[in-house]
């Protein structure tokens, strides 16, 4: 977890700038590393959807709460993101499901 002590104060503003980046888009950021296996079993266009409503109910609720142990624990979990999508990608367009291969 980030030490707010151990760096500067232009390090820390540019960190919680980040971290308040991935807050307030916090369904996009979360769902970007479980969309593509979530496509094998659920439509595409529905995912989109849900996404979408679950970003702008997420809009009334992230400036009154704020948390960057949770916001950090994404961060680190979406590390790994482009081997999903590379992988998943691959294995979509091989069973002929361009839409999800590509998207």
């Amino acid at each position: 977890m980030w030490n707010i002590e151990k760096h500067t104060k232009g390090e820390n503003r540019a960190y919680i700038d980040g971290r308040s980046g991935e807050w307030a888009n916090l369904p996009i950021y979360a769902t970007e590393i479980l969309i593509p296996p979530l496509m094998y079993f659920v439509k595409w266009h529905i995912l989109i959807t849900t996404v979408y409503i679950l970003n702008v109910l997420w809009g009334f609720v992230s400036l009154r709460f704020i948390n960057l142990k949770i916001s950090y624990i994404l961060w680190q979990i979406n590390k790994f993101r482009w081997i999903i999508f590379i992988f998943f990608g691959y294995y979509y367009i091989s069973k002929s499901m361009y839409i999800e291969g590509i998207f």
